[in-house]
């Protein structure tokens, strides 16, 4: 059985059997309370786990006061209170200077005293994975960061891999400004990164990837981060989907990240191939393309790839039906 992952723990929309039974487990624990989760997972959550709060708002308006903003979040969270709770405020809303970070920044250095006030720690931007760019990055740096205690980022990978501009971006942040507030990876796993050429489809369950291997790179991740002391926790995307979040349902692989089970097999009549490690392979034989086919003959472009067979072909080399190429 795999170890146990320290500072992975589980990003819960709905409060499941599943996401609840790892919240109790969990070092970090994030509660969104977009489906009337209320704060489930934080009370079931460790007395020493990292807590992070979102609250769903319909509308993520940058003109908006932040102290209102601020006091939505309150009114969310009720009486709870916890040494360990930090409130994040909204939710991948401005990512560069073009699209708002400025604006984000002015609401969040209004919401930080109201929240600190009402003994509250605030986790701020929330961006999504690849952001902030460098500019944007020193402009916040060069603003004292609006004064939160915590910076939210989201970090996900597909067959590239861990990479700086998009799994591991907090380093390449900590080195453009290593002086800042520590960071949260608020979500992470599998999605689509169509910047590096292998995205996919959105979510684990679409990329072909087996409920062994993706559990195998949560643990991964997990101890990329923990060679990061300025990394608090991260939660994995997600427990508990809406129906909307089904290809990142994580409630299956639960027994198998706490190293208390075996993870589920693959759906029958599939066969899942990490096409990153077969491609890695032909590539150091110096290989210049490569193909793979399927099985069950047409599928459609939205689909998990099914794979049968890999072949190299030569630069230039057209592509023969029914077959995709790969790198």
């Amino acid at each position: 059985m795999a170890q146990p992952p320290l500072r992975l723990g589980p990003h819960v929309i709905v409060p499941t059997e599943q996401a609840i039974f790892w919240a109790e487990r969990a070092n970090t624990v994030l509660n969104f309370d977009g489906s009337g989760l209320g704060v489930s997972a934080l009370l079931a959550a460790p007395d020493s786990a990292l807590r992070i709060f979102r609250h769903y708002f319909q509308n993520q308006d940058l003109g908006r006061s932040g102290v209102d903003v601020a006091n939505d979040v309150l009114a969310a969270l009720g009486g709870y209170r916890h040494p360990n709770l930090y409130a994040q405020l909204y939710n991948e809303r401005g990512h560069d200077m073009a699209s708002g970070v400025p604006d984000l920044l002015r609401l969040t250095q209004e919401a930080v005293p109201v929240l600190h006030a009402a003994g509250v720690k605030v986790a701020g931007f929330a961006f999504s994975t690849s952001w902030p760019d460098f500019e944007s990055w020193m402009f916040l740096a060069a603003n004292g960061f609006g004064g939160v205690d915590a910076i939210i980022l989201h970090e996900y990978w597909a067959w590239g891999g861990f990479t700086l501009e998009n799994a591991l971006h907090h380093r390449q942040l900590h080195q453009w400004a290593p002086a800042h507030p520590p960071f949260i990876i608020g979500e992470c796993g599998r999605d689509n990164i169509p910047a590096e050429g292998s995205g996919g489809q959105a979510g684990w369950q679409r990329q072909g990837v087996s409920p062994a291997d993706y559990v195998a790179e949560l643990i991964d991740y997990d101890s990329r981060i923990l060679e990061d002391g300025y990394v608090l926790g991260a939660t994995a995307f997600t427990n508990g989907p809406t129906p909307d979040w089904t290809a990142f349902d994580l409630d299956g692989l639960v027994a198998a990240i706490l190293g208390i089970g075996p993870p589920p097999p693959p759906p029958p009549g599939e066969v899942k191939v990490n096409l990153a490690l077969i491609v890695g392979a032909l590539a150091l034989a110096g290989a210049v393309g490569y193909l793979f086919a399927q099985l069950g003959g047409d599928q459609e472009e939205e689909a998990p790839l099914r794979v049968r067979e890999v072949r190299e072909i030569e630069e230039g080399e057209p592509v023969p039906a029914g077959w995709r190429v790969v790198g």
